[in-house]
């Protein structure tokens, strides 16, 4: 077995020291990031339920016939077009399934406007089941289940 110098069991020490620092450096931030995800989850799940509950709430007023649909939707819209959470003042925005923008929360000049994201993304999407007249009937038919059904998110 090899024996050390002084100087080598020196620069094996400072090595060590150094990965364990590093190590824990890499721990701290790695629960901090952890924190600030966990924290960020929160906050979206707790305006979420916001937002579901004015949904709801229209929902039922028109339900009772209090509200007209075009009415209770002006509504939703309005509510969630204040919304505002997070550091940087975020908001809600509402695309149908064609990616035709219903509502933006910083720019009320936006709606009935196609997302370029979305259009560019199904532009590229080729689908040969999308290609015959039975097939798209059936998308129709499922993309208005899918706007009847009520939506469940969770994070």
């Amino acid at each position: 077995m090899p024996r050390f110098g002084i100087s080598a069991k020196l620069l094996l020490f400072s090595a060590i020291i150094f990965v364990g620092y590093a190590f824990l450096a890499w721990l701290a931030s790695h629960k901090i990031h952890q924190t600030i995800t966990d924290e960020r989850i929160q906050l979206v799940r707790s305006v979420d339920e916001i937002a579901v509950s004015a949904v709801k709430n229209a929902y039922a007023r028109f339900q009772s016939g209090e509200l007209s649909e075009d009415a209770a939707k002006k509504l939703v819209k309005d509510q969630l077009r204040k919304i505002r959470y997070g550091a940087t003042n975020e908001y809600y925005y509402i695309h149908d399934f064609e990616g035709t923008c219903i509502m933006h929360g910083m720019k009320p000049s936006a709606k009935a406007r196609i997302s370029t994201a979305l259009s560019i993304r199904m532009a590229g999407k080729s689908s040969r089941s999308r290609s015959t007249p039975d097939a798209m009937e059936r998308e129709r038919s499922l993309r208005s289940a899918r706007l009847a059904a009520p939506a469940r998110t969770s994070l």
